[in-house]
């Protein structure tokens, strides 16, 4: 029989190994995976970096799980021991290739800091956690002012432009992409998550962002307003929050209200149309430039991981 921490650290590698990216001992702790509402083992204790240690020795001792050069990685997500080495040895290149793409953020970094409205700026995707291939780009989640939002949006989109980190409208080459992507926006006021996307693809893609900008503490009350991950990670650090007066960014400004009103009107209709992008995902304070579907593949992926390694334990 398995224990609750058995599952917790074959989850947790599971979900990593669907992207061919084995972990080490402490980046398993830190991520260690729990679809429970309590960050507490069912037998009532704390789990150490030492408890994972002692598991993996033994799944290592037991021929379970791939080990080499102090990373791990589960028999089922990789074709053989080769395969396995080749995905740890390409963490190395893969974490070069991730700084050479983190440098294009310097230049929207400039800009960002001379806009007031913009609070903060983190990195997401592949970049954030060095696992990045050559032709990836940079996803960006961005938090403005309140009532900031579109306006914000549309002077770094002629930005992106210019820079020729975004493409044109017209330009229909499939074997060219956005080297920049601003796929998450969000109000100072909104830093919440909907309920709906409570689940753990979007509690890795939280915990996983690397803050590259903060005006005003936005990564405190960030973790803070989505304290739910804790119940899918388990050391995830919900921390208190940190009490930032919210500025009222209307007053005497309400033609700029207008205008950042009238631009979201006009973006929600071509985004949905265009991009396919549900316009519930559209709000006026907070916007997912996403799809509502694409990321469940990666919840059967690591699932589908799962499943087989328990099934394979479970004959031993």
């Amino acid at each position: 029989m398995f224990s609750s921490l058995d599952l917790k650290i074959w989850t947790t590698i599971a979900y990593s190994d669907q992207f061919y990216y084995p972990l080490t001992k402490n980046e398993i702790y830190q991520r260690l995976a729990s679809s429970e509402e309590s960050i507490q083992t069912t037998d009532n204790k704390l789990v150490s970096l030492n408890d994972i240690k002692i598991r993996l020795d033994s799944y290592v001792v037991k021929n379970w799980i791939y080990q080499h050069n102090n990373h791990y990685g589960l028999k089922a997500g990789y074709l053989d021991t080769d395969a396995f080495v080749d995905a740890v040895d390409d963490r190395k290149r893969k974490k070069e290739t991730s700084v050479k793409i983190r440098r294009e953020s310097q230049a929207l970094l400039g800009i960002c800091l001379k806009i007031p409205w913009i609070l903060a700026i983190g990195i997401s995707g592949a970049v954030a956690v060095d696992n990045a291939c050559v032709n990836d780009d940079l996803d960006f989640l961005m938090v403005v002012q309140k009532n900031r939002l579109w306006l914000t949006r549309s002077i770094l989109l002629i930005f992106s432009l210019i820079k020729g980190k975004k493409l044109p409208f017209w330009n229909h080459n499939l074997l060219q992409k956005d080297r920049w992507c601003f796929n998450l926006w969000m109000e100072e006021d909104k830093l919440g998550i909907n309920n709906t996307r409570h689940n753990l693809f979007t509690a890795y893609e939280i915990m996983q962002i690397d803050w590259l900008f903060d005006r005003t503490d936005i990564e405190q009350r960030f973790v803070f307003e989505n304290k739910w991950v804790a119940k899918f990670l388990f050391n995830y650090p919900v921390g208190d929050c940190c009490k930032t007066t919210i500025k009222k960014s209307t007053d005497g400004n309400l033609a700029l209200l207008a205008v950042n009103k009238i631009i979201y009107n006009l973006e929600k209709s071509h985004l949905s149309k265009k991009n396919l992008i549900p316009q519930e995902n559209l709000a006026l304070s907070q916007a997912w430039m996403h799809d509502n579907t694409s990321y469940i593949k990666y919840l059967d992926g690591f699932e589908s991981l799962l499943n087989e390694t328990i099934s394979a334990f479970s004959k031993h």
